[in-house]
């Protein structure tokens, strides 16, 4: 990568941000009341707070990078393996593109 093309990408992206998004008692009702399994409720949450914290006011929608999710649960395959056992109604996502999928979480 150039050094050009870094500095232009810290540009769009903005400044770095430090703090951790915690879910409110309501929202984590919320999550529970779909009676997903451990495992998937893990995500869910995980899911809804990469969802707040990369939320821009001016669009419903988030890109998530389904790679770097599965990593950080700890599998390469962790996306894969839940996605489907999620609860109809918690996310709506479009088509991916390269392993990166826009979606919309409703918390």
């Amino acid at each position: 990568m150039l050094f050009d093309t870094a500095i232009a990408d810290a540009l769009v992206l903005g400044p770095l941000r430090t703090e951790a998004v915690v879910l409110s008692d309501e929202e984590l009702q919320k999550i529970k009341a779909y009676g997903a399994d451990a495992k998937t409720e893990r995500l869910m949450i995980t899911l809804a707070e990469y969802y707040i914290a990369n939320k821009e006011p001016d669009s419903d929608w988030v890109l998530i990078p389904r790679t770097n999710i599965s990593a950080y649960l700890g599998s390469a395959t962790y996306m894969e393996s839940y996605e489907d056992k999620m609860p109809e109604g918690f996310m709506e996502k479009k088509s991916e593109m390269g392993g990166v999928s826009a979606v919309r979480i409703t918390i």
